[in-house]
Formats: structure tokens, sequence, C-alpha cells
């Protein structure tokens, strides 16, 4: 494609595999960032198409050999539930974006204490700032909390970790979705629908409200 691009047509070659010549002269290479390093921006920009890939590639290293995303995704479902014993879940990709995946916020807590308050997965988090009414960070929070934003058009979730004052750990998660509403429109389109802003911003305020509950009651 890259010649053809240029004008330039090649006749078909015969395209050999297995180990090349140790005489071989590498043209170009290319190395990636270690997985975790990708896996931190994949969680904090929420690269979608990352997850994916990311995805597939673990299926096939377990084993697996899907043919499609939904198959890769049930994979994962059933590595959850043989890691952690997460039962009740439907997962049809490893983004989070079909609308037909499912999971219960008593699972996702689940996973999380599974996987360790100080585990590989919370070092992939991002920190997640108290704010006051303004929305101002206040930098002196006597609770600390890592966790994975999930943001749609009238959903607004949040699930990781907090640390009390006393360094006591808590999983939490937290899912917020007027479904109703959300059905109310095309979500195919790029316009942000009225009042979708105003719902995550309270929404953001009700996971705030709730962790500083739980640190205060159980930390």
């Amino acid at each position: 494609m890259l010649a053809r691009s240029r004008g330039i047509v090649l006749d078909e070659v015969q395209v050999e595999t297995g180990a090349p010549p140790e005489d071989a002269l590498v043209m170009a290479a290319h190395v990636s960032e270690p997985l975790e390093e990708i896996l931190r921006g994949m969680m904090r920009w929420s690269t979608n198409l990352t997850a994916e890939i990311v995805g597939l590639l673990s299926t096939q290293a377990g084993g697996g050999n899907p043919q499609t995303l939904p198959e890769s995704a049930e994979a994962m479902g059933d590595w959850m539930q043989e890691r952690w014993g997460v039962r009740r879940q439907h997962f049809v990709d490893h983004s989070g974006l079909g609308d037909e995946s499912r999971m219960n916020t008593r699972e996702m807590v689940r996973a999380l204490v599974g996987s360790g308050a100080n585990g590989g997965l919370r070092r992939l988090m991002k920190d997640i700032p108290m704010r006051d009414q303004d929305g101002n960070v206040l930098p002196d929070h006597p609770v600390d909390v890592v966790a994975k934003t999930g943001t749609l058009y009238f959903v607004s979730t949040l699930a990781g970790f907090a640390r009390a004052p006393s360094g006591r750990d808590l999983a939490f998660a937290i899912f917020c979705g007027d479904l109703e509403r959300r059905g109310t429109f095309d979500t195919s389109q790029e316009t942000r629908p009225p009042g979708a802003r105003g719902y995550n911003g309270r929404a953001k305020q009700l996971q705030q409200a709730l962790i500083e509950r739980w640190a205060a009651v159980h930390g």
C-alpha cells in the first residue's frame, strides 16, 4: 500500500514465514512503551481503541482465538469469574461502549477488592481530586482517591479506591445514569443534548459526597 500510494506497482510476491536468516539486515524497528505505561495512558484518557486491542491480545495470549469482539469480551468475563468470583456480568466489548454490556456495582467492587488495594490495577488509575462547591480543587483534602471515570450523556460512573485519613483503603463503585432521559435523543449525534452537562456535574458532586461519607463512617 505504501508503494502504491507513491505510484509504484509491485508484482505479487510470496510471503515467507519463519525465523529470519542470521545475516538478515534490520531495516526499521519500533519498540513500544512498556504495557503498564500503555494501560496507564488508556485509563487516563479513556482510549477505547487501546482497550479493544489490549483485550483481544490478552484473550489470544490466554490461548483463545476470538473471531469477534463479543467472543473476546466473553472470555474476559470468564477470566474475571475464575480469578475473582465475578459472576453477574456480561460484556460485549473491552471498552465498555457497548450498550448491551452489564455489570452491577457489587460485582465491580468484588473485582477491585480482588485486585488488591495496592495491586497493579491501582497503579494504573488516575488521581481524582476532591473539589469544593464551586469546582475548585481542595489540595489538602484528607481523603485520597484513585479511580476510573466513565462518562456518557446522562451517565457518570466512578470506580476505584479511597484512602481514608486513618490509612484504611476502601474499594467503591458508583454508577449514575438517567437511562430514560438518555433514550430521548440520538446517541450518534455529537451535539451535547440539553441538560447533559448539568447532570454530569450533579453526578460528580454526589460521587464525592458518597466517598466522603464512606471514608468518615468506615475509614
